[in-house]
């Protein structure tokens, strides 16, 4: 699984006060352990919180694009949060449109995106999930609302027999279904972080019961 992280860590104002600065894409690579046999070798790459603004030039759009592409991911998930406003969510999924996966690429809805629904080459999942044969095995990919602004249900989710069960929610929080693998973005690693202090530790959306700001976390 590769994560491709659009905002880490914040060491200028600027970023985070949205003023003409737009984080370079940085890849981590992480191996799952425990997926079947069919899983083997099988790359997925998560992109999340991406906030394309009018003033993002083309350049750095296409650093994004590129970075995916380069990736050769078997499968595409896409995290939330796309751009600001409907137009600049509309300008990454153009980009996009010319890039091709083999088991497909499937987006969530994040708290910035007013709406979001299939594209010619990506297959939104909101409140539902897809069933992927694949090597003798089944795939399923489900993906809940936004929590913010949008009516997450995730009870329904899963309920075809699959091998393997991925579940993209904006938010990282637990939800109320039974998967292998939960993916999300929304926290920017803490928004601000220093030394592990970060907006999350002092009650930031306190509302919002937000598992962890980073990394990779096993549940149960």
């Amino acid at each position: 699984c590769c994560w491709i992280n659009m905002n880490n860590t914040f060491i200028r104002p600027d970023p985070y006060l949205h003023i003409g600065y737009v984080p370079k894409p940085r890849t981590e690579r992480v191996f799952i352990d425990g997926a079947p046999e069919f899983l083997r070798g099988v790359r997925a790459v998560l992109c999340a919180d991406v906030h394309l603004r009018a003033c993002t030039p083309d350049h750095r759009l296409n650093e994004i694009i590129d970075t995916i592409d380069a990736a050769n991911a078997d499968l595409l998930l896409l995290g939330g949060d796309y751009g600001e406003g409907a137009a600049q969510c509309d300008r990454f999924f153009d980009a996009l449109s010319h890039l091709v996966f083999p088991l497909g690429a499937y987006a969530v809805r994040g708290n910035n995106d007013s709406a979001l629904s299939d594209r010619p080459n990506v297959r939104a999942l909101i409140n539902r999930d897809i069933c992927i044969p694949f090597r003798g095995g089944t795939i399923a990919i489900g993906g809940v609302d936004d929590h913010k602004y949008g009516a997450p249900d995730s009870r329904n989710l899963f309920q075809s027999a699959a091998d393997y069960r991925i579940l993209l929610s904006h938010f990282p929080i637990i939800a109320d279904c039974k998967c292998d693998l939960m993916l999300s973005g929304h926290t920017h690693a803490g928004q601000i972080n220093l030394l592990g202090i970060t907006p999350y530790v002092v009650g930031f959306e306190r509302r919002y019961p937000i598992c962890a700001v980073r990394g990779l976390h096993r549940m149960n």
